[in-house]
């Protein structure tokens, strides 16, 4: 079992879910980029979200080599991206073949 901090569990958590609130806002608000509450969210969501990931890169680069490291994030987050990015285009009829 590994010895996570859930303090740093709940902040990544609270930053996930304002990247999500903010495209969402986004996506209904007419007028999003003059709401005030958007703006706030906005200024800090991201931020904070990569200092908190930045913070457990060295420590979770340090378990492996780089090489090993970067193969392991290339197919747990590039290919899956890839894919439903392929998907979707095809999906709306961006792609014509």
């Amino acid at each position: 079992m590994t010895n996570r901090i859930h303090y740093y569990d709940t902040i990544k958590g609270v930053a996930i879910f304002l990247v999500a609130l903010g495209h969402v806002l986004q996506s209904v608000l007419p007028n999003y980029r003059e709401d005030k509450f958007l703006l706030l969210i906005v200024m800090f969501h991201m931020p904070l979200f990569m200092m908190v990931s930045g913070y457990f890169f060295l420590p979770s680069l340090k378990k492996t080599n780089l090489k090993e490291y970067v193969i392991k994030r290339f197919l747990r987050l590039y290919l899956p991206s890839l894919f439903w990015g392929i998907f979707q285009a095809i999906m709306i009829g961006g792609v014509n073949f």
